[in-house]
């Protein structure tokens, strides 16, 4: 069962370090903006608490806002176990997964080549990521997606290996993503 999401929209934007999110979200909240209401942009680091993943956002959409993430309620449980080196602690994944596939979120997932990411992430001065990394990261997120279309979430996914999206490309995503 497809669920549609309430007017407004709650989008996490999620994928590795050098994917593009940071672009995606941007030009996301411009078309959303420009369409029809205002929008909140809301960058979240891999060690953010559990809790304000999905609450933060129910307090500007109830205000009629769309919240754009760059990063959501999934990167906790792909970044946080790697940093800390605790891969056990995925086991808190089901609750967000669910929590934010109930809440009505839209996942867009963006992602690249390992070899795009490093050249990405290195012309950046990112010197944290290494190709390892950015493997156990991909693993990491093939877990979480595989989880979100357990629970039936909306999703869209972009590769940008080779290129971004224009505009056009991602008001067409939005409206399939808020049509459900």
């Amino acid at each position: 069962m497809t669920r549609r999401p309430p007017d407004p929209a709650w989008f996490m934007v999620e994928g590795p370090d050098g994917a593009g999110k940071s672009s995606i979200v941007k030009q996301l909240a411009s078309v959303l903006s420009y369409r029809s209401r205002p929008v909140v942009m809301q960058h979240l680091y891999y060690d953010s608490k559990q809790s304000e993943y999905v609450t933060f956002p129910s307090l500007w959409r109830g205000r009629g806002m769309h919240v754009v993430q760059d990063r959501g309620a999934l990167s906790g449980p792909v970044y946080e176990p790697l940093f800390r080196g605790d891969m056990d602690r995925l086991i808190w994944l089901d609750p967000l997964v669910e929590q934010a596939a109930n809440s009505n979120a839209l996942l867009v997932y963006v992602s690249a080549d390992v070899g795009t990411l490093m050249e990405r992430v290195e012309a950046r001065g990112d010197d944290y990521v290494t190709t390892d990394r950015l493997a156990d990261i991909n693993a990491g997120y093939q877990e979480v997606l595989d989880r979100w279309r357990a629970v039936d979430g909306n999703m869209v996914m972009i590769d940008t290996t080779t290129s971004f999206p224009d505009d056009l490309q991602i008001q067409v995503m939005a409206s399939i993503l808020m049509a459900g």
